[in-house]
Order: structure tokens, then C-alpha cells, then sequence
């Protein structure tokens, strides 16, 4: 080895750690900027920030991590929103097969993505490519958080539309009534995420002629509204 390549070598070993450092930061603040714009509704200027950190976090810790198939999946998250699902839909699809590869295809992480992609195909009609994903995610989080997780009610809760959409509505007041009970047990009966699933099931039930007992879930969901006002 020449003396040339030596002092590169050394010069590199000084000044590696400074980078990696910078890019960190980088990282660090556009994610930052990404959760903020996020959490105030503004997906569209929330974009290019994520773009950034995926950008940065395959740099850094390379592609195939379960840190960058976190950063494509917040990524899908936003397009989808923004109700693109031309590019949400293989960002899913990626961070599908990386989190399979690298944490197994029965870690929660993968359930996560399953739910979010089988909600793209739900919100676009596509009910036959979104069950299986919706079984399936809800299989990976009963065996391995239980079956009183909030993501388990989660999960039945996406089932019970799919069956109520598709009319089978035994299934989907069964999946509804068992998705609000574990939600109640795990984060209250008076929760605001409570709202919506409650509102759900009395359209179920006035469909099925049962007026009084979707009354009931009505006044509940409002009178959760009015106390979280």
C-alpha cells in the first residue's frame, strides 16, 4: 500500500464520523418538520420532508432496515392522504417486503403495513384485494400482542366495514360489537376514536331494523363528542 493511499484512508477515518454525524442531524430535523406539518393536516408540504428523511435514513442505515421501511411507510401515509394512491401503494408494497425480510412475516410491524394497504384497496373498492390483508394483519396481532390489543380492535373494526359493505351482516355486527369491547377495556368507554366505530354500527343496525338499539349508539357517540369538545 502506498503512502498516498494511507493518508486517504486516515483522512477518511477523521472525517467519516463528522459526516455521518451531519447527516444525522439533517435526518433528525426534517423528521422533526415532517411530524410537525403531519400532525397540523398539511400533507402536501409534508412531502418533500419526508422524501428527505427516506432519502437520508437509505444513506445512512441503508435500504433494506426496518428503519427505512418505516420511513417508506410514513411516506406512503402521506400520498395517501393527499389521496394518491398511485404512489402510496408501492411505497406499502416495499416496506411490505422489507419489514417481512428483516423482521419475519408475523411481526406487528408487517400487521401495520397490511392494515394501511388493505385500507387503500377498501377506500377504493377494491374489497376482494383488502380482506385478506385485513385477516391476515389481524391474525399477526392476536398472536402476538393478544386479543384485548387496541390494534386487534383495530383490525376487526376494518373487517366489520368490508362485511357490512359486502352484506354480510351477521359477521359485521359480531366484528363491530367485538372491536368496541376490546376498545372500551383497553382505552375507555368514553374515547373519542369511539365515535366513529359507534356511528358504524347503528347504520348496521337500522339497516337490520333494530331503531331503538341503533338509537342508543347515537347518543352515545354524541354525547362523546360533546364531553371531548
Amino acid at each position: 500500500m502506498s503512502w498516498f493511499s494511507s493518508l486517504r484512508r486516515a483522512i477518511k477515518a477523521v472525517f467519516s464520523p463528522i459526516k455521518t454525524y451531519r447527516r444525522s442531524r439533517a435526518l433528525g430535523e426534517a423528521y422533526r418538520r415532517f411530524e410537525d406539518l403531519k400532525e397540523r393536516g398539511r400533507f402536501s408540504e409534508a412531502v418533500p420532508y419526508a422524501e428527505a428523511v427516506l432519502a437520508l435514513s437509505i444513506e445512512t442505515y441503508g435500504e433494506d432496515t426496518s428503519w427505512t421501511a418505516a420511513r417508506l411507510n410514513d411516506l406512503a401515509e402521506l400520498h395517501r392522504a393527499r389521496r394518491d394512491d398511485a404512489k402510496a401503494e408501492p411505497l406499502y408494497l416495499r416496506a411490505l417486503t422489507i419489514f417481512e425480510t428483516v423482521l419475519g412475516p408475523e411481526d406487528p410491524d408487517v400487521a401495520e403495513v397490511l392494515n394501511s394497504l388493505a385500507s387503500l384497496y377498501r377506500e377504493r373498492g377494491d374489497l376482494e384485494a383488502a380482506e385478506p390483508l385485513f385477516r391476515r394483519a389481524l391474525k399477526i396481532f392476536t398472536q402476538t400482542l393478544g386479543s384485548d390489543y387496541p390494534d386487534v380492535a383495530i383490525s376487526l373494526y376494518n373487517l366489520a366495514r368490508i362485511y357490512e359493505a359486502r352484506g354480510i351482516e351477521t359477521v359485521a355486527e359480531t366484528s363491530y360489537r367485538r372491536a368496541i369491547d376490546i376498545w372500551e377495556r383497553g382505552q375507555g368507554s368514553e374515547d373519542l376514536d369511539l365515535v366513529p366505530w359507534l356511528r358504524d354500527y347503528a347504520r348496521l343496525l337500522r339497516k337490520t331494523e333494530r331503531a331503538d338499539l341503533a338509537q342508543s349508539m347515537e347518543v352515545r357517540a354524541a354525547a362523546i363528542e360533546a364531553k371531548n369538545e
